[in-house]
């Protein structure tokens, strides 16, 4: 399978399962987005920051920014008076994705039909629809019918040199569907550093505890799996089952993600030269 490399963003953003959505709510550590002129090096910006009273806590240099916690209670003046600073304002939220899928109440997976199935790899795949989810197709994987994917399994499965990242609330490697799919897993959650500034217990009084590279609220993990999950039988196979994951955690448990975290992520899996990039994460901030 050929390689993909968009030049820009590198990235082709796929709407799967229920997204994170953007906000109005204002970030509870008052994260601010401070954009320089071009040309700006990175050590200057860092110098400009810290004269204004403030610390780095996600460094965006790459796109000409950082997001910065304004320690000093006139950073904002201080940092507007700086020449080279183009612009600066508060990060909004990303709330956490829905999971929760059909009807309360509803049946569970229905029988098996193996007559239905020998079109696909998988057995699962034609299982009968549960949760209350309807579908003309009837069947578990009902998008797979509508995207013609047996059509493409007839030319590949994918190929484990394409590297798929997924930004969401992280990937469980050891899951029985993803074990032999998934490679690098790294966290753009700065708990580090917000710990840093504002304390443990800031962190947990806002909800963020969420910040190893597991995946605690299980989203992400469905994504990995409906991407390249295993054709093993045991539940739904993913579209192209045999390209390789990279986790990019973006998004935390029970309190959701900040914009700096999530173009953090993209900038990495850019510089990693993925493939592509899934990002089920939706809405619109205007700043």
């Amino acid at each position: 399978m050929k390689r993909l490399v968009l030049p820009f963003l590198c990235a082709a953003a796929v709407l799967a399962a229920a997204p994170a959505y953007a906000g109005d709510r204002p970030n509870p550590f008052g994260i601010t987005i401070v954009r320089f002129d071009a040309g700006t090096t990175p050590a200057q910006m860092r110098t400009a920051i810290a004269k204004a009273g403030g610390e780095v806590v996600t460094d965006l240099s790459p796109v000409g920014a950082m997001a910065v916690a304004p320690v000093a209670p006139d950073f904002g003046s201080r940092i507007a008076a700086n020449s080279g600073v183009t612009t600066f304002f508060p990060e909004s939220m990303f709330d956490g994705p829905v999971t929760l899928d059909g009807k309360a109440g509803s049946g569970l997976v229905g029988p098996i039909d193996l007559a239905k199935s020998h079109s696909f790899p998988d057995p699962w795949h034609d299982a009968s629809s549960f949760l209350g989810v309807t579908n003309p197709e009837g069947i578990l994987q009902w998008d797979d019918a509508r995207m013609n994917v047996p059509a493409a399994w007839a030319t590949t499965l994918g190929d484990k040199t394409v590297k798929v990242a997924v930004l969401d609330t992280g990937v469980q490697a050891s899951h029985r569907e993803l074990k032999e799919n998934v490679g690098t897993t790294q966290t753009f959650v700065p708990c580090a550093a917000l710990k840093h500034e504002y304390g443990e217990k800031a962190l947990k009084a806002a909800g963020l505890t969420d910040c190893g590279t597991d995946d605690r609220e299980g989203h992400g993990t469905w994504v990995a799996s409906r991407i390249a999950g295993a054709l093993n039988g045991f539940a739904s196979n993913g579209v192209a089952p045999r390209v390789q994951i990279s986790s990019y955690k973006v998004l935390a448990s029970g309190f959701g993600g900040l914009p700096d975290w999530i173009l953090s992520g993209l900038l990495a899996a850019c510089s990693d030269r993925v493939d592509l990039v899934n990002m089920s994460i939706t809405g619109y901030l205007d700043p």
